[in-house]
């Protein structure tokens, strides 16, 4: 059995007590490829024939048995992340395969709210499966927190003044990291 990638022998070792020529080893593929359930299994019966300089032969047959047993490999597969009033997008990763070199990277995620607009979390889910249906898969968490208090930008002075002199009230602004205040 050999994995999809592998080489396959070139011939089996012969040996015989009065010599062998060189050209000796005869090849043949005895019958056709037959093809397994994905593009990567397949089976091809093989038989090799070896005579000495007197005419003396022995043959030897093998079915090799080709099959893709190795997972794809996600690369570059971002980690769990936590921003302040955004969740990092991430990046989407790619794939190798030793056998299968056209995989689609599939891509699902759902967001999960926290306790305002700005605090949730995006769970990333990436999924690769070769054509001989192995599989691999990765996730990761991007969070949004604002754990920031917003800022007064203007306040008033403390002020005393008699009860028919109030002034207008001062306009107080404030800003924050995350959000518009009013």
């Amino acid at each position: 059995t050999f994995q999809c990638q592998e080489q396959f022998p070139s011939h089996p070792g012969a040996s015989d007590n009065c010599g062998l020529n060189d050209n000796s080893v005869q090849h043949t593929v005895a019958g056709s490829r037959i093809n397994g359930s994905c593009t990567h299994q397949y089976y091809v019966a093989h038989e090799w024939t070896i005579a000495d300089e007197c005419g003396n032969s022995n043959s030897v047959s093998m079915t090799l048995t080709v099959e893709d047993t190795n997972a794809p490999e996600l690369q570059g597969v971002p980690a769990a992340s936590t921003a302040q009033c955004e969740a990092p997008v991430p990046n989407t990763p790619s794939v190798t395969d030793v056998c299968d070199q056209d995989i689609t990277v599939e891509h699902a995620s759902s967001r999960v709210n926290g306790s305002c607009p700005n605090a949730y979390t995006i769970v990333h889910e990436w999924s690769v499966t070769d054509d001989c249906g192995n599989t691999a898969s990765h996730s990761a968490s991007m969070t949004s927190e604002d754990t920031s208090a917003p800022v007064l930008s203007t306040k008033p002075d403390h002020i005393t003044v008699q009860s028919d002199a109030v002034p207008e009230a001062t306009v107080v602004t404030a800003t924050d990291n995350c959000d518009t205040v009013s």
